[in-house]
């Protein structure tokens, strides 16, 4: 796996209460080191392996606007920092309505997979 970008993000939340924030924003990409690296590798093997890692979007991009976002980054009309604030924000507004939500990290990578075939 090659990280491309990454960026974490907090967001905190006290649980019983309907307030959250998006505590620690960054206004820049995390470096990319021997940690993010493993961390990166680590969290997608535990994704891959206990969950179907495949997902669809809602056609409804105004009641569902991540995948808006995420298009936009993809097509390089938002860089990292705007579309991880985006999606974080949206996180916020969600987690605000979920009365025992005690916030946590927004964790974003864009990967190349790495598949090496037969010779």
């Amino acid at each position: 796996m090659e990280i491309i970008e990454a960026i974490v993000h907090e967001i905190k939340k006290d649980p019983q209460t309907t307030e959250a924030e998006l505590h620690d924003k960054k206004d820049g990409p995390s470096p990319i080191d021997a940690k993010m690296q493993q961390f990166g590798e680590d969290v997608l093997r535990a994704y891959t392996r206990k969950s179907d890692s495949q997902g669809t979007f809602d056609s409804d991009t105004g009641t569902y606007s991540f995948s808006e976002r995420l298009r936009e980054y993809r097509d390089e009309e938002k860089g990292l920092v705007d579309f991880s604030l985006a999606a974080s924000n949206l996180l916020v507004k969600e987690i605000k309505d979920s009365f025992l939500a005690t916030g946590g990290f927004v964790f974003l990578l864009d990967i190349r997979k790495i598949i090496v075939t037969g010779f």
